[in-house]
């Protein structure tokens, strides 16, 4: 795939505003019912700094509508312009889905905070972008942490499940909503569990709106194996309000819950800046 540039143009903004987008899923959707055997190719993401790779490789997917929860850049998007391609194929080398959307954050103010979906189409399916454009955010960086309340040595302790974000300004109260619009940070069946500790997360900079009413969710629900046997099952629901930083500096938010057995620890660092 060819790499995507653009050319900086100035942009007048306050000191105090920026604005962020945040991308949620992928929906890769194949012509017929019979579903695709695999899917490969990249999904890419640009702004006007940098590049990003959100999915490159293959996956095993044999159904004809399937979702992708993208990794995450180091970094929130932002800038004047900002584009997503994507050049996806099955596993039979047929097109499901190539072409790109993207915007002049100048004179994207008509769909600031509104729930986009973009479609781009193929010869033999398509894949829905679900994404948001916030007129004014914050950038948080995400932490976890679970732990044994008593520790001891030469215990084999894993852990899988998911963890996800969402917002408190904006309404989940559809299957769709919960499934697009929210930000899969880790996600882990029994047979991909990972080691107690810091939790690997495949996407760790989410971008939070700034209207003065929403905040960050945070949503947990863990499962702790002993040798490969589960032994309990650990469920943390959070919300965490966005902190300001002067433009030079960070702030950070804490919190912890303590269960039968295992702590879970979350740490949030806020910035408008490279993190």
């Amino acid at each position: 795939m060819q790499k995507l540039s653009f050319d900086s143009i100035s942009r007048i903004v306050s000191d105090d505003r920026c604005a962020y987008m945040e991308f949620f899923s992928v929906s890769i959707c194949f012509y017929g019912d019979d579903g695709c055997k695999g899917v490969t190719g990249q999904i890419s993401a640009c702004d006007e700094d940098e590049d990003f790779v959100l999915f490159d490789g293959a996956l095993g997917y044999h159904n004809s509508h399937e979702t992708v929860n993208p990794t995450g850049p180091r970094r929130s998007y932002r800038g004047d312009h900002f584009l997503i391609s994507v050049d996806l194929e099955d596993g039979e080398g047929r097109e499901i889905s190539c072409g790109c959307v993207g915007y002049d954050f100048s004179n994207a103010h008509i769909v600031y905070n509104m729930r986009m979906c973009s479609i781009i189409r193929g010869k033999h399916g398509f894949a829905a972008l679900h994404y948001t454009i916030f007129s004014d955010a914050i950038q948080s960086k995400l932490k976890f942490t679970l732990s044994p309340v008593t520790f001891f040595t030469n215990v084999n302790y894993q852990v899988y499940g998911k963890i996800v974000t969402s917002y408190s300004s904006y309404k989940y109260s559809t299957h769709y909503q919960k499934k697009y619009y929210r930000s899969m940070v880790f996600k882990k069946g029994k047979e991909e569990a990972v080691k107690l500790g810091v939790i690997p997360l495949s996407k760790s900079v989410v971008a939070v709106p700034l209207n003065g009413s929403s905040s960050l969710i945070v949503s947990a629900k863990l499962h702790v194996l002993l040798n490969g046997n589960h032994i309990e099952t650990v469920q943390y629901v959070q919300t965490f309000n966005p902190r300001c930083p002067k433009r030079t500096h960070s702030k950070k938010s804490r919190d912890e819950s303590t269960g039968k057995n295992f702590r879970f620890q979350a740490s949030i660092k806020w910035t408008k800046f490279d993190i």
